[in-house]
């Protein structure tokens, strides 16, 4: 029987003073044991989201769950996630790092105009959101990287931490005994330098922090090695000494205008 992680800190208040050193003791020892941590019998509330042409079935003989009609909540047991089935006539996954850039583009009606699957985790992706993107892909023949009939695109802040959440989501998390969950052909499709050229100053932030600059330089030497394109990008910013969210794009584009304009972006990178 799983427990949740609320349910055991509230047992464990004279050991840990919140729910975060809860997560972060169990994190520490399922990276010890390389398991994930749901497989110590602990589970988590959800921040995960899907919306778009996507029906999902969680067992067998059950109903299945239209993706189209409203954004769903992925549920936070990855076990239970691999589990599921799916149908879908999409021609895109995106993964978004923001709650409101997804909520921004569902009502914008992007997922219609490009035929994409929106998922979100609200910031750094949970092992739940992972497990459902790798086990939705590798359900999906057309959806897998070889095929070639869809592209998997991630929308991240340009800055360091959002080239962070953007690794995570590709190459999974080996301190969480994850790194299975990693979807090793998603692209980051904005926003990027090329993007923002032409956004007033006053969109862009900096000075970069020396948490900033320390977290470049351990992204460089990590898992994007073999990513010169998006070292390229955090040179710039190192460069540039700054850094900027997908909303500055606003500024450049109008807001009315974001997501034409991104699904614009999005089918010139695809052609």
């Amino acid at each position: 029987m799983d427990v949740s992680q609320t349910f055991l800190w509230l047992k464990t208040l004279d050991i840990y003073k919140s729910p975060e050193q809860v997560n972060q003791a169990i994190q520490e020892v399922a990276g010890m044991l390389q398991v994930p941590s749901v497989l110590l019998g602990f589970s988590c509330a959800s921040r995960g989201a899907v919306y778009g042409p996507l029906l999902v079935r969680e067992e067998a003989n059950g109903d299945w769950m239209d993706c189209s009609m409203s954004a769903r909540t992925i549920p936070g047991n990855s076990r239970a996630v691999g589990a599921f089935e799916f149908q879908s006539t999409a021609k895109y996954v995106i993964v978004i790092e923001k709650d409101a850039i997804f909520q921004r583009l569902v009502d914008d009606g992007f997922a219609e105009l490009v035929g994409a699957i929106l998922v979100t985790a609200k910031g750094m992706p949970d092992m739940a959101t992972r497990a459902f993107l790798h086990t939705l892909t590798m359900a999906l023949p057309f959806l897998k990287p070889f095929a070639g009939n869809v592209a998997n695109s991630s929308l991240v802040d340009w800055n360091p931490s959002g080239v962070n959440i953007f690794c995570v989501y590709k190459y999974g998390s080996t301190r969480r005994g994850s790194a299975q969950f990693g979807l090793s052909s998603l692209q980051w499709l904005a926003a990027r330098a090329a993007l923002l050229h032409g956004v007033p100053d006053r969109m862009l932030q900096g000075p970069l922090t020396p948490r900033d600059r320390a977290l470049i330089s351990s992204l460089k030497a990590g898992s994007l090695r073999a990513e010169p394109a998006i070292i390229a990008e955090l040179d710039a910013m190192a460069e540039l000494d700054a850094k900027a969210e997908i909303e500055a794009l606003y500024d450049k584009v109008g807001v009315d205008n974001f997501t034409v304009s991104l699904a614009e972006t999005l089918l010139q990178c695809h052609l």
